[in-house]
C-alpha cells in the first residue's frame, strides 16, 4: 500500500519546481524511478531516451534511484548524447513531489519485477507510465494512464509510445482516485487487520 496522503497534499508550482532543477517548463519528461541493477534495464531505458532525444528536441530525462550500474549508466547516457539533458537523481526521499513536479510520463522497462511500488505511486500522482509486460497487470489500478508494451519491441517502438503518452491530453482529476482502492495503505492495513482479528478467533476456538 501506498500514504496517498503524500500525494493528495501536493500543492506544486510545477514550473517553478521544474525551474529548481533547471528544466524549462514546457519540457516533456520521461522519468524513471529504481534500483540501478540489472531487473530493471537501465541500458534498454536509455536506448528509447536516445530515440526519445532524436523525435522530440525539448526531451528531458530524470532517473531517481542508486545502484551499482549506476557508474555504466551514467556513461551510456554520456555516449548516446542526452548526458546534458539527463538528469541522475539518486536515492530520494520526495519521489511524490518529483513524479507529480517533474515526470509527464514514467517509464519501467524492467526485465523481470514482483509488484513495483513506483508505477502504484506514479497513478497517485496521475502521472502516466509505460510499463514492460515482464510487469504483472495486477499494477493497474487506473488503466487510462497505463499502458503495457513487450520487450519483444524494440527502442523505437517503445520511444514512440512514450512520445505519444506525453502528448496525449491530461487526465482530468486522476490524482487522488486510488483512495480506497487495494493499494491504499489504510485499505491495507484494515484488511491485514481482518486476517489477524480472524485469526485470534479461530485460535480462541
Amino acid at each position: 500500500g501506498v500514504a496517498l496522503e503524500k500525494f493528495s497534499q501536493l500543492n506544486l508550482d510545477r514550473a517553478a519546481f521544474r525551474h529548481s532543477f533547471g528544466i524549462p517548463a514546457d519540457a516533456r519528461v520521461f522519468g524513471h524511478v529504481g534500483r540501478f541493477a540489472e531487473p530493471k534495464n537501465h541500458v534498454f531505458l536509455i536506448e528509447v531516451f536516445n530515440h526519445i532525444a532524436q523525435r522530440e528536441p525539448n526531451a528531458w530525462f530524470a532517473l531517481a534511484g542508486d545502484g551499482p550500474l549506476r557508474p555504466q549508466i551514467e556513461a551510456w547516457a554520456k555516449g548516446a548524447g542526452i548526458a546534458q539533458r539527463t538528469l541522475f537523481l539518486g536515492m530520494r526521499s520526495d519521489v511524490p513531489q518529483l513524479l507529480a513536479g517533474l515526470v509527464d510520463v514514467l517509464l519501467l522497462p524492467s526485465l523481470w519485477e514482483g509488484l513495483p511500488i513506483a508505477l502504484i505511486e506514479s497513478q497517485a500522482a496521475g502521472v502516466r507510465a509505460l510499463y514492460s509486460d515482464a510487469i504483472t497487470p495486477e499494477a493497474e489500478e487506473l488503466p487510462q494512464l497505463m499502458r503495457r508494451v513487450s520487450l519483444r519491441e524494440p527502442a523505437n517502438v517503445w520511444a514512440l509510445e512514450a512520445i505519444s503518452m506525453a502528448k496525449s491530453p491530461p487526465v482530468i482529476s486522476s490524482r487522488g482516485r486510488l483512495a480506497g482502492s487495494r493499494f491504499d495503505i489504510r485499505a491495507c492495513a484494515a484488511s491485514l487487520e481482518k486476517i489477524y482479528s480472524s485469526a485470534r478467533r479461530f485460535e480462541a476456538e
